[in-house]
């Protein structure tokens, strides 16, 4: 699978989630954090993205997180992601119904993103 495929997972089924999670462990400062503390929880997660933001020099913004809405039922969160430190560009967006999942998939776009620019050097 691409990490675009992963990031289109649909978390509400379980075997989506789990996929999601062993995708995970291939990101490095996720799986040392995780070998760790033993749980993969939202702070871990949040640790690990502080955690390549600062060793790999790597600025991203998230701009919002906006629930949409159908019919008045809540169906997923929208994070639009955006790249570079003096200039702003887009690079994509994550969807995920909780804020675990939101934070998985930021997780794994930074990530993405880092090794993609190092295989263009």
């Amino acid at each position: 699978m691409k990490t675009e495929d992963i990031l289109n997972l649909d978390c509400r089924k379980q075997e989506n989630r789990e996929i999601l999670e062993k995708y995970l462990m291939k990101v490095k400062p996720v799986k040392r954090l995780y070998d760790k503390e033993g749980e993969l929880t939202t702070e871990l997660l949040e640790k690990a993205m502080h955690g390549i933001i600062t060793h790999y020099d790597f600025s991203i913004a998230t701009q919002g997180i906006r629930p949409y809405y159908e019919d008045g039922k809540f169906i997923y969160y929208v994070v639009d992601m955006l790249r570079g430190k003096k200039e702003r560009t887009w690079c994509g967006c994550v969807y995920g119904v909780t804020m675990w999942e939101i934070i998985a998939k930021i997780t794994i776009k930074m990530y993405g993103e880092i090794l993609k620019e190092r295989k263009g050097k």
